[in-house]
């Protein structure tokens, strides 16, 4: 094989390819290195914005402190130790360094970095299988710029494992090809990095490798020996790697087990997995083979597949060339129609999802058709440049037009399918150009030197214009915006003001909304709510039991919905947005910063309370929000619903009972009816609602706790809103308003509500015939009763977390024991001592941490240590050492030889 590095500079494939990968990455995203804006999306892929972005910057100011361990910023506390490695990925470590305000541009930087590999190793990789030439230079400008690459790179950590991946390929054929040992080194240290970059893409890939390997030997005719070797040896190779990664895989093992998704693993129905497809979800599958644009991206988008989560095949026409071709040629016939066949059948097999990605909505595994597809594009050209056989070029082009037009007709059959027009006619322009120049191109002598220059230059000329509209017709912040808006929109800076004023352990809420979930994580503040694919399995489950409605098990906000709720977690500010006026009753306003008004909740609890009764966990779920809210102030209850037996009983509150159907005035964008049966709303408006005004009375006594309680009869399932005011609002607004669904099964809602309210206003939010208030009122609680007093005068004092270890001390003047409930959520990890004794720590109240204290004072720790990491950095210390022992000498020699 020739030695490019001994051909002159403008010769060297891999200097053009090195300069044609970033002349198109310039152009591809000059909106980002030219118009301001930064390479982050707010439609379906804000994920990059809401994790990645605020990653980021926690991580970066980690680094520059040295601190680690258990964060309270991330979320509502997080042990960060599985996601620190990721960064020691070349790639994240740019990102780690960078200061915050050149941050847009680290990101940027770095995408370019994993394109440039994506398009060199690949060429590497290609070149393997298929010898230099401009057909493996197109295979490789194929796969950096396939449709998955640019829509899936989009989200920053996949671009990592495509980058990674492709380096995995090169060093696989390598291993495959029996080449030096020191190249297995690198194959090993690759493996690790995958573990540190997504386990979840390494599980894929090694799904990958073993196919590629089998394959592979049949294509080549190597025998049963040699593959069952080869296999072998992948299989220490990937134990290798896996066992240097120990460090990490340890704590990436524990997070993911002790997260909700772990369930989705088993979880789901098996029915309808071994059905293919069909319908307009294979007319989906057809049009995104062309484009990814070619059903329109986010708010336009008309496919049956979630435009992100789909099926995601485009790479560039002349896969369509290759197929047919290598279909027509005699010598390649029966290969191409087997590897067509399984491609197709994985694509259009539910179960391929299910296996892969644990969930047949998602296709993110689709990465690997791409692969294959690049590949094949390659060979094809590859062939034809190099024999230019005039009858097989122009009965595969023959083939490959009724194929396309059939797809294409397949696709527009569906009047429920909105085709791009424009894309779709880029694409049919694209597809006659390569007809042409294939088929000119092996029967015109003249073209014969030019030809396969102008294939490539067509090539990135359809990767530019069927890429650009996934990079541009999506909503991205200006770099302004992400400073201004996310980065510092006033919450930092109000942060750090009330730092300087307390300097004692608290969460806080916030009255606004900012970009991102993960605002503590880049604002620096211990806040209420996180967006995390791997969220432990008690904080979702917690929130399932006492929060809001929630899209997925990714989302958890307890912002603005019960203040007494949050006063449990610790909260004891609150942040408005200029001109915010926080129910009086409920919050008092302590200063400003940041544009920001501090108010301090009233009801802020101590982080850590003592309850002396007990609930048995039995029926509790099926309680309504307010009575859980209740039985959380009067009682503690073990999360397995295994009753002590030690503790009183505790029991609700009596309450009383006030209506309010009296008091409604006027209906709003509908007609009303109020009778004896109830208040019936019909003829629904754009913004139909019954507005409750002079209800201050109802809400008036500080001393109390209240809660409303709404029974609706409704024709279909709908959304529901109340909205409140307090003194000196004027109006109703989206800054104090309550959300829920009401069904024919579950028509009641109930939830705490702050005192003070002066007027409430009932809505549908969605179309329905008619709805029926039968029931709206008041209820009302003594604090006193309610359980609420005992937390607020519990004996926790001095309480200090810093360095994963919570501290205070603790007086339980009783002569019984007392459950000490301290709001971080129970995972493995927590260790607890009393006075320097160690003690259990439960898991109550779905999902919180309870330490029990016998009576008198004493000194509480409650500590978080990574579970398992002995165990973690004793296998990193076993495969570094026989990494040494397989590859020292190997690596000795090399080292000598490049000195």
């Amino acid at each position: 094989m020739t030695d490019t590095k001994r051909k002159p500079i403008w010769k060297n494939e891999l200097v053009w390819l090195f300069l044609i990968t970033s002349g198109l990455f310039a152009l591809l995203y000059s909106k980002f290195i030219l118009g301001g804006f930064a390479y982050v999306f707010t439609d379906c892929g804000a994920d990059t914005l809401q994790i990645n972005y605020a990653q980021y910057e926690m991580f970066s100011s980690l680094f520059r402190s040295g601190d680690s361990g258990y964060i309270l910023q991330a979320g509502l506390g997080m042990d960060v130790s599985s996601y620190y490695p990721a960064y020691l990925i070349p790639y994240n470590l740019l990102l780690l360094l960078a200061p915050q305000r050149l941050l847009p541009w680290a990101v940027l930087a770095s995408a370019y970095l994993k394109l440039l590999t994506i398009s060199l190793v690949g060429y590497l990789f290609y070149r393997k299988l298929m010898g230099e030439g401009i057909g493996t230079m197109a295979a490789a400008l194929a796969w950096t710029f396939s449709g998955y690459v640019i829509l899936w790179g989009q989200q920053y950590g996949f671009c990592t494992c495509m980058a990674l991946f492709t380096v995995f390929m090169y060093f696989l054929q390598c291993y495959l090809n029996g080449e030096k040992r020191w190249k297995n080194a690198g194959f090993v240290l690759t493996v690790t990095m995958l573990l540190f970059a997504s386990y979840y893409f390494l599980y894929m890939i090694a799904f990958f490798a073993v196919f590629y390997v089998v394959i592979y030997s049949i294509m080549q005719k190597c025998s049963i020996k040699f593959a069952a070797g080869k296999m072998i040896g992948l299989g220490g190779i990937g134990i290798l790697g896996t066992l240097i990664g120990g460090i990490a895989l340890v704590p990436i093992a524990d997070t993911f087990l002790e997260s909700a998704r772990a369930g989705a693993v088993s979880g789901g129905s098996t029915s309808g997995l071994f059905h293919p497809y069909k319908g307009k979800t294979l007319g989906t599958i057809f049009a995104r083979f062309f484009s990814n644009q070619m059903l329109g991206i986010d708010k336009d988008y008309s496919g049956n597949l979630n435009y992100y989560e789909g099926i995601v095949l485009a790479v560039s026409i002349l896969t369509v060339f290759a197929i047919s071709y290598f279909l027509v040629k005699k010598a390649t016939r029966v290969k191409a129609i087997f590897l067509t066949a399984l491609m197709a059948f994985l694509v259009v097999m539910p179960f391929t999802s299910r296996v892969l990605v644990f969930t047949k909505n998602s296709h993110r595994w689709c990465f690997m058709i791409c692969f294959v597809e690049a590949l094949a594009i390659g060979l094809f050209l590859q062939d034809v440049f190099r024999e230019r056989n005039k009858k097989t070029v122009l009965c595969g082009g023959t083939l490959a037009t009724i194929i396309y037009a059939a797809m294409l007709a397949f696709v527009y059959s569906f009047k429920n399918i909105k085709v791009n027009n424009k894309i779709a006619a880029e694409v049919c322009a694209f597809f006659v150009v390569y007809l042409l120049l294939i088929v000119g191109g092996t029967r015109i002598r003249k073209l014969y030197r030019v030809f396969p220059a102008a294939v490539l230059l067509v090539l990135v000329c359809e990767l530019f214009a069927l890429n650009y509209p996934s990079l541009w017709h999506r909503e991205s912040p200006t770099r302004s915006q992400l400073a201004t808006e996310y980065y510092n929109d006033g919450t930092k800076d109000a942060a750090a003001y009330l730092k300087a004023q307390d300097d004692s352990l608290y969460r806080i809420e916030k009255s606004y909304k900012s970009t991102a979930e993960n605002d503590g994580m880049a604002q620096g503040y211990n806040g209420l709510s996180v967006y995390m694919s791997t969220n432990p399995s008690s904080l979702v489950r917690y929130h399932k039991m006492y929060g809001p409605e929630t899209l997925s098990v990714n989302f958890v906000d307890f912002n603005k919905d019960d203040y007494i709720r949050n006063s449990l977690l610790g909260t004891k500010y609150l942040f408005g947005s200029a001109g915010y006026n926080a129910p009086q009753k409920v919050y008092t306003p302590v200063g400003e910063a940041g544009g920001k008004t501090i108010f301090e909740n009233n009801y802020a609890l101590p982080f850590g309370y003592l309850y002396d009764k007990e609930w048995n966990a039995d029926g509790l779920e099926k309680l309504s929000g307010l009575d859980k809210t209740l039985t959380s102030l009067s009682g503690f209850y073990y999360t397995d619903a295994k009753k002590s037996g030690s503790y009183e009983d505790a029991s609700l509150p009596e309450g009383t009972d006030t209506s309010l159907m009296e008091n409604v005035s006027e209906a709003v964008d509908c007609t009303m009816e109020n009778n004896a049966d109830g208040i019936t709303v019909r003829d629904l408006g754009a913004d139909p609602n019954v507005i409750f005004p002079g209800v201050e009375s109802d809400f008036a006594d500080e001393n109390k706790l209240y809660g409303l309680s709404l029974t609706m009869d409704v024709s279909e399932d709908t959304e529901m809103a109340v909205y409140y005011q307090t003194e000196g609002d004027r109006g109703f607004s989206a800054d104090k308003v309550y959300t829920f669904s009401i069904t024919k099964e579950n028509n009641t809602w109930e939830h705490v509500v702050p005192a003070g309210i002066t007027a409430l206003r009932v809505d549908v939010s969605s179309q329905i015939d008619y709805a029926a208030i039968k029931d709206f009122e008041v209820k009302s609680y003594d604090l006193d009763a309610t359980g609420y007093t005992v937390l607020k005068n519990s004996g926790v004092t001095d309480v200090s977390y810093s360095d994963s270890t919570y501290q205070a001390q603790v007086t339980n003047d009783t002569q019984e024991n007392e459950m000490l409930c301290v709001p971080f959520f129970y995972q493995r990890g927590w260790s607890a001592r009393i006075d320097g004794e160690e003690v259990e720590v439960s898991n109550i109240n779905s999902g919180l941490c309870g330490i029990e204290i016998p009576s008198g004072t004493h000194e509480v720790v409650l500590q978080y240590e990574t579970p398992y990491r002995s165990l973690g950095l004793g296998l990193t210390i076993v495969g570094v050492v026989i990494f040494i022992l397989v590859f020292s000498q190997n690596l000795y020699k090399n080292f000598i030889k490049l000195c």
